[in-house]
């Protein structure tokens, strides 16, 4: 449960760098921030799917 909320947060960050650099008015800013926050998203599914990778199978 702790794991999942860590990652959300971490999503929100991205996603709050991303809109941060649509709105800004600077263009190095916006491009630095931008791939900046695709980055951080990109990270951050990756280490999302190392968690559900290591979490044991449910049988149904």
């Amino acid at each position: 449960m702790f794991r999942r909320t860590r990652i959300f947060i971490a999503f929100a960050v991205g996603f709050a760098m991303i809109c941060h650099a649509l709105t800004t008015p600077d263009v190095d800013t916006m491009v630095r921030t931008f791939f900046a926050g695709m980055l951080w998203f990109y990270f951050c599914m990756l280490v999302g799917r190392m968690i559900q990778n290591s979490q044991p199978a449910e049988d149904v």
